[in-house]
């Protein structure tokens, strides 16, 4: 480890940069479903319900339950839609018409709900009268309960079609923010990895036909940019051997460049038996050069068994979002404590494509001890982003000044700078 060193730390919006375009989370579950129709999904999965008997999930079916689903629940992400749709609108210039105009239906739709939902609450002065009246403080909010509100047909059918519309093109500019916060692979991927801890068989299952088929889609998602001989990955080539790097993508990008690069919640190039919590890697050569398929099988075929007397079970190398992270293998609790050494011991942190989710509390607890060091956060949506940092560094959105590096935009408070940039768009070297 270098003293007194470079650390970068990689979040997913490295890898959905132009030229590597690896989907973000929101966007996995519709474009896996679509996966499992190709020919090489389709033998992994029926090689995964030949290993998995009784598996009762599809990805399919769970996007058509879901789009029913949320049609009813949809109020309750109401104001994170219509905010981050109007942003769209207003930043994004290069929005075609249609877009733009599906934009408005969306929020105009969602603004008339919210305008009965605020109508509906209680204010001081009601409660008051009440008090005065009745003698006594009312315990309900509203004088309507929303939740219990039937939407009617025409609005269903409209709802239904945004969200249909939403997951076949996740990533059109406003559609994205409607369901990517309603069909969420992490929320699918926690729900059934509870199963390894309430012994549930059917919960165990499911996990394991959802982590290998995410394994196997992002493989081949990497399989298609290593292919692509003019794809020179600008973002990566940057990347020096004397410099420490942290990922929490799980490709193999970074430690193609950088071989000792810390994978902080697994990679696609691991899998762990989840009965004696080893973790074992992949051959390199297997690795880049063995077909999905078959390498998918020659670890699965032998290493799956839900037979009583031998029961055995192998998993990708993918650490499930839970805010508290289950120790699937001690080679996680090395990475982590290796990684806090090599950001304490930096004088200087980049980091670019990372959103300081309340998810990731215990990796941000790392990054609170740091404020007096030199931090660069690079991401095009910095105005977003800030907010997520005040809990990490106390700095308030009027803490920043406006400056410049590299010709980007820049907010800066004491000597942390976010440069609002895609992260192929700055010169890490220069920082």
């Amino acid at each position: 480890m270098n003293l007194m060193s470079k650390t970068v730390i990689l979040g997913a919006g490295v890898d959905s940069l132009s030229g590597i375009a690896m989907p973000l989370t929101s966007e996995l579950i519709p474009q896996i479903s679509d996966f499992v129709q190709t020919e090489i999904g389709k033998r992994i999965d029926e090689k995964l319900r030949l290993l998995l008997p009784r598996l009762r999930f599809s990805f399919e079916s769970f996007v058509k339950r879901s789009i029913d689903k949320l049609a009813d629940e949809f109020r309750r992400e109401i104001d994170t839609i219509t905010t981050n749709i109007e942003h769209e609108l207003e930043t994004n210039h290069s929005l075609s018409n249609p877009d733009r105009k599906m934009g408005e239906l969306v929020n105009r739709l969602l603004r008339k709900i919210k305008y009965i939902q605020e109508g509906a609450e209680f204010d001081e002065e009601t409660e008051d009268l009440i008090q005065e009246v009745l003698g006594r403080r009312i315990e309900d909010e509203a004088i309507i309960d929303i939740k219990k509100l039937s939407f009617t047909d025409t609005f269903k059918s409209i709802l239904q079609y945004v969200l249909e519309q939403s997951v076949r093109n996740s990533t059109n500019p406003i559609l994205r923010h409607v369901y990517k916060n309603l069909l969420d692979i992490e929320d699918l991927m926690v729900k059934y990895f509870i199963g390894f801890y309430t012994r549930k068989d059917s919960d165990i299952k499911t996990y394991v036909y959802i982590s290998w088929m995410l394994w196997a889609f992002l493989k081949e998602k990497e399989k298609q940019v290593f292919n692509d001989e003019t794809n020179h990955l600008p973002f990566y080539s940057q990347l020096q051997d004397d410099w420490n790097i942290i990922t929490f993508n799980y490709t193999s990008f970074a430690r193609q460049k950088v071989a000792n690069s810390k994978y902080f919640h697994g990679s696609l190039f691991d899998y762990i038996n989840m009965y004696n919590r080893t973790m074992m890697s992949f051959e390199e050569n297997d690795y880049y050069n063995t077909d999905t398929f078959e390498l998918f099988e020659r670890i699965a075929t032998p290493n799956i068994d839900f037979t009583e007397s031998s029961k055995k079970i192998v998993v990708p190398a993918i650490l499930p979002p839970l805010r508290i992270k289950p120790v699937l293998s001690s080679r996680f609790i090395s990475t982590w404590y290796e990684s806090a050494q090599q950001i304490i011991h930096s004088d200087k942190i980049i980091i670019a494509g990372y959103s300081f989710s309340n998810t990731d509390e215990h990796f941000n607890d790392i990054l609170r001890g740091c404020r007096d060091k030199n931090i660069y956060i690079i991401d095009p949506n910095i105005d977003l982003l800030i907010n997520n940092l005040h809990s990490i560094w106390s700095y308030r959105r009027d803490d920043f000044s406006l400056t410049s590096i590299q010709n980007k935009e820049t907010l800066k408070a004491g000597s942390l700078s976010l440069i609002k940039a895609s992260a192929d768009e700055i010169i890490l070297g220069n920082l």
